[in-house]
């Protein structure tokens, strides 16, 4: 009752707030480009009547109950108005565009939807979630993930450098028997072992770049749980219930569904934080070395994990050494026995990786991994920024929830609270001084802090002491206000494909089809690692193979010319519209492709510039 007596003042807060949020849509609408579309019109319309309708009802609030107290509208209505916004959140994030003012607009149908269940609703408090609501939760969930896979070639968007190159990982592996940077014809970069259970799945679901980005998106499912039982180890059930349904409704989790490592260290950060949690429950000092060892483990994923475990260390113990130091003690100033076993943990694991991935690739390791650290402290700050902004690509509202979740957090500062903040601060710093190019999937091996961010700004808000809680109904429906709106967002383009009937495999580019279509399975591909997602069959070269041409050949190869008539390959796929490297092209306009014996075999229109493709004289002959 009390919290209902004091609704009035936030119902008029949230109506005020209304009217900046109409001047951002009318600014936005008189755009000259925007006015004449439909689709936004309809939108803004909609969204104008949504604040006018919050503005009503909050001059409409003191007249909802009787002077006995009791409700007007009765309990069905009520219900229904709380869920109805709740999927009016949903419903926004399914046309979120990539634009601030679509995310303030699903953060404020997401804090309508939640001051409506704790003032309408108020006897939700306490009661659990029923059977029948775990049932509707799961098929949700269910219905999501095949949405999802079966849109897996169409998001995340595809990146044109990586996951080609990186497919041919596993796949050159399952051809030769051994770890090599398959595209390149004169070696390259050591090979994460991450790639070898990627590889063993390959072999038994066939290869392909819809197969290997399933075998990537199970992983960031794996993400998701053991993020959630890091939630419920370091907090509570309902903490870990909604740093899982956080996790599972995020833009940067899903990039890990790419044909890359970066998810297989947010699954070794996330089971460093849930052993850590355990270790705290059960003071066993066993658990807080398996915590270490996981994250180490991480190197076997990604090198960020180099910095990102020293990150780690000083977060999760830090607080607890400065609490230690201020209670006194005769060993007040020597870090706790679960910092040097966590440490211990992380050397072993580091080592592990060191001997099984690194040493059999020393040569290829000494070659080509170079610092990426930026220069002085401007640079730095820019590369914070930049790995910052990679989540305000991938999602605006889900950077405004880790924004508010981390400001709460701070507020908060009880123990766990700073551990959460400093693993946050510390590890994006580590992220910038270890990568001065800010590639937008580098914060997803960073989710798990973030869904837990998130999560207990939900759980536990601004309030320090907080009891352990369980999932009950108005947790759950404050979880599904303030998460569905970044779910919805995910599932834009594999909803689009789905209701466009489009094939769960698309066909491959024009390009890709006519070498399919004419070229024999024992040739030379040179071309853009784009293409490999399609011509994985073949014997395939990369054309920034003489990036990593040996030492003692660079004096005998000193020419692009020479390069190339040394690699030798059978067929050039050149397509301008996709060229990162701009390396092989001016061999096409200096005369080389004739005076060497190529002729140019097909000409296929591209999104800009033809897509042109040579082909050695004789191959289609030999071919027929």
């Amino acid at each position: 009752m009390r919290l209902v007596n004091r609704a009035r003042p936030a119902w008029v807060v949230l109506a005020a707030l209304q009217l900046p949020l109409l001047a951002g849509w009318a600014l936005y609408v008189l755009d000259p480009g925007k006015t004449g579309r439909r689709s936004l019109l309809i939108f803004v319309a909609l969204a104008a009547l949504f604040s006018l309708g919050v503005i009503g009802f909050a001059a409409l609030w003191p007249r909802l109950r009787t002077p006995a107290g009791d409700w007007r509208l009765p309990l069905w209505a009520r219900r229904a108005l709380v869920a109805g916004l709740v999927a009016a959140g949903f419903a926004v994030g399914l046309v979120m565009r990539p634009e601030w003012i679509y995310a303030f607009t699903a953060l404020n149908v997401a804090a309508t939807a939640a001051l409506a269940l704790f003032t309408l609703l108020p006897d939700q408090a306490a009661r659990p979630l029923p059977r029948w609501g775990w049932a509707l939760l799961g098929v949700g969930a269910a219905a999501v993930v095949l949405l999802r896979v079966y849109g897996l070639a169409y998001y995340p968007y595809t990146q044109i450098t990586d996951e080609g190159w990186l497919l041919a990982w596993p796949v050159g592996y399952l051809r030769t028997g051994h770890f090599s940077d398959y595209l390149m014809a004169y070696g390259g970069h050591d090979v994460q072992r991450y790639y070898l259970p990627m590889a063993w799945w390959l072999s038994i679901v066939g290869a392909g770049f819809w197969e290997a980005r399933l075998f990537s998106y199970l992983v960031t499912l794996g993400v998701v749980v053991v993020g959630g039982l890091a939630g419920a180890a370091l907090y509570d059930r309902a903490t870990g219930w909604l740093t899982a349904f956080a996790l599972f409704a995020s833009a940067v989790v899903m990039i890990g569904a790419r044909i890359r490592h970066d998810a297989g260290l947010a699954l070794a950060i996330a089971l460093g934080l849930w052993l850590y949690g355990l270790a705290l429950r059960r003071h066993k000092l066993w658990l807080h070395a398996l915590a270490g060892l996981m994250v180490g483990l991480g190197w076997f994923a990604h090198y960020h994990a180099i910095g990102f475990g020293p990150a780690l260390a000083l977060a999760l113990y830090l607080p607890r050494y400065i609490a230690q130091a201020r209670d006194g003690g005769r060993r007040r100033w020597l870090p706790e026995a679960g910092f040097w076993a966590f440490a211990a943990g992380g050397l072993l694991g580091a080592g592990a990786v060191f001997l099984l991935q690194v040493l059999p690739d020393l040569q290829a390791f000494l070659l080509t991994r170079e610092s990426r650290t930026p220069v002085g402290l401007a640079g730095l700050l820019e590369a914070a920024w930049g790995h910052l902004q990679s989540i305000i690509f991938h999602s605006r509202y889900e950077f405004i929830l880790i924004a508010l979740g981390l400001g709460a957090a701070l507020w908060r500062r009880t123990a766990i609270d700073v551990t959460l903040a400093l693993a946050f601060l510390f590890c994006h710093l580590a992220l910038a001084l270890m990568a001065a190019v800010p590639w937008d999937h580098y914060p997803n091996a960073l989710t798990p802090i973030y869904g837990l961010l998130i999560a207990t700004l939900l759980t536990r808000g601004l309030q320090r002491a907080a009891r352990p809680a369980r999932l009950t109904r108005r947790t759950a429906l404050l979880g599904l206000a303030f998460l569905l709106p970044a779910l919805g967002l995910t599932l834009q383009i594999p909803a689009a494909r789905l209701v466009a009937g489009a094939p769960i495999k698309p066909p491959p580019p024009p390009a890709a089809q006519w070498i399919l279509d004419h070229v024999p399975r024992d040739a030379r591909i040179e071309g853009e690692h784009y293409y490999y997602l399609w011509l994985h069959d073949y014997r395939y070269i990369s054309p920034i193979s003489p990036n990593f041409l040996p030492p003692e050949r660079r004096a005998e190869l000193n020419t692009l010319e020479a390069q190339w008539a040394d690699i030798n390959p059978d067929v050039f796929l050149l397509d301008p519209n996709l060229n990162t490297c701009c390396i092989v092209g001016p061999l096409a306009e200096n005369g080389w492709m004739d005076d060497n014996g190529y002729r140019l075999a097909a000409e296929i229109p591209g999104q800009r510039l033809p897509v042109r493709i040579y082909v050695r004289e004789g191959l289609l002959d030999d071919a027929e």
